[in-house]
């Protein structure tokens, strides 16, 4: 009896062995035991197989307090709390869950082959190589950056949930960093999942420029820069515009005209050869008079300076636009559509005009301003433009000219530009006279009028940029020392202003 249960035992054992990498650690543990058991526990298979399939079975969870970062492309160890029997990787695709569930790692045998979680994942899920080196030892690679977690099982049951955070390496971008920038010693790289985040401060703007085109560099694959760096240098920039447009006129006009006037029963009435030819302003002379006869003679010369100056004074923050505009608005009816198409709406268009500057500064490196600016003087027409409208009624609506120039430029703190050349040169010639009468030589000038107009108008901008620093006390101004004089000393004296009382001694310290 005793040798027919010891060859029952061996049988099992030997059955147990071959079976093992297909039932499981809980099947072979349960075989390894039976050799040992007397003849009588092998009355009761149905008990250890039960057994076996509640070890499969999380008795506890457990998630993880901190979870474990992993950077993308490196290995890393790491030391588990409780001795872990299997593990269970999250995110696998359905064909291989039930195998990853089924694989089970006991304690003293060859650690389990990797399993890559997630082959076919999406954004922001990490795909990590996972293998149990020992019952106290995980490995992990990470493939992909993202997120995902891992449940480990110990033997007694007990499941153990934990984080794994897969980043890209900030290391080998900070290490540049170091070697091309090496003033720059207050720049910080770190990794969120798939961007590159760049924190900590640097001197200036163009600087900022060489580190965002190498982390970019850095940042390839569909990887994204943060970019979190602050800029030490003052960002306000105030721009000290001087705009000069002088305007010069010259007017030149010559007529003549003969009239006849005869006598009749009403009185005397006056005929002119030339009628509307010549102006009524004050040029108009009678040069000669006989008889009836009359000879008019209109002559005027006009010059004329016109200078306008404006020297607004405007601060921007580097990088942000700053507008001036001396001048006023318009506003235009502009037809439009209904929405169901039948009718016809009329909106007010506002329109801008006068004398305009916007300028959008950058600080570079030490006090170098790269300057983008629009300079801009707009005015009212003298004609406009008719139209008619919807009741058939003509108006006449006004239009602006423009003169616009467009400047990038670098230039030091306090250094200064010129922007001329904006000229504007207008000719108006224009002749009256009697047809026949007025071509003809010498005695024709006095059948015609003739007048000639010329008009040269010249813009100039002068503009010096200047770092702006704050003030490190409040600065006085000349009404802080003012006090209000008495009714005595108004009406006796005639005082404005009241003596400033002396100031105060400081207290004396008492022992």
């Amino acid at each position: 009896m005793r040798h027919l249960s010891t060859t029952l035992a061996s049988l099992l054992a030997t059955l147990a062995t071959v079976a093992a990498p297909a039932m499981g650690a809980e099947v072979a543990a349960t075989a390894s035991a039976t050799a040992a058991m007397p003849a009588a526990a092998l009355a009761t298979p149905p008990a250890a197989a039960g057994n076996a399939a509640n070890a499969r079975r999380c008795t506890a969870i457990i998630p993880d307090d901190q979870p474990t970062q992993a950077v993308l492309g490196k290995s890393v160890v790491i030391p588990l709390k409780a001795r872990v029997v299997r593990i269970v990787v999250s995110g696998q695709p359905s064909a291989r869950a039930p195998a990853a569930a089924a694989a089970a790692v006991p304690a003293g045998m060859q650690p389990a082959p990797a399993m890559a979680a997630n082959a076919n994942t999406g954004d922001g899920v990490a795909d990590v190589d996972v293998t149990l080196l020992s019952p106290t030892d995980l490995f992990f690679r990470g493939r992909q950056a993202g997120s995902m977690n891992v449940v480990l099982q110990s033997a007694d049951g007990t499941c153990y949930i934990k984080d794994v955070i897969v980043t890209i390496d900030p290391m080998a971008l900070q290490a540049k960093l170091a070697e091309l920038m090496p003033e720059e010693r207050r720049i910080r790289v770190r990794s969120a999942e798939k961007s590159i985040v760049l924190t900590g401060e640097i001197s200036d703007a163009l600087k900022l420029d060489d580190v965002m085109s190498l982390a970019s560099a850095y940042g390839a694959d569909g990887k994204k820069v943060v970019n979190l760096l602050r800029i030490a240098t003052p960002q306000q920039v105030m721009l000290e515009v001087k705009i000069a447009e002088v305007s010069k006129t010259l007017l030149d006009r010559l007529g003549a005209r003969v009239g006849i006037a005869r006598s009749g029963n009403g009185g005397l009435n006056n005929y002119s050869l030339i009628s509307n030819f010549l102006s009524t302003g004050a040029g108009l002379v009678q040069a000669l008079r006989i008889g009836r006869t009359s000879l008019t003679i209109d002559g005027q010369k006009d010059d004329g300076l016109v200078r306008i100056l404006a020297e607004p004074n405007i601060m921007a923050i580097s990088g942000q636009q700053a507008s001036f505009l001396s001048g006023g608005k318009i506003f235009i009816p502009v037809a439009q559509s209904s929405a169901g198409g039948s009718g016809t709406n009329i909106t007010l268009e506002e329109k801008e005009f006068g004398i305009g500057v916007k300028f959008t500064p950058t600080v570079l490196n030490g006090d170098r301003i790269n300057l983008k600016m629009v300079s801009e003087v707009s005015d009212l027409t003298q004609t406009g433009s008719p139209f008619t409208t919807v009741g058939g009624v003509t108006a006449v609506l006004p239009s602006l000219t423009v003169r616009r120039a467009d400047t990038t430029v670098q230039l030091n703190d306090g250094q200064s530009f010129v922007i001329a050349g904006l000229i504007k040169s207008n000719v108006n010639e224009t002749i009256k006279r009697y047809p026949g009468l007025g071509e003809v030589p010498v005695m024709g000038a006095l059948f015609r009028s003739t007048e000639f107009q010329n008009e040269q108008t010249e813009l100039m901008f002068v503009i010096t940029p200047r770092l702006v620093r704050p003030l490190a006390e409040s600065p006085r101004v000349p009404t802080d020392n003012h006090v209000v004089p008495s009714r005595a000393e108004i009406y006796l004296n005639g005082a404005l202003e009241s003596a400033t009382p002396a100031p105060a001694a400081p207290a004396s310290e008492t022992p």
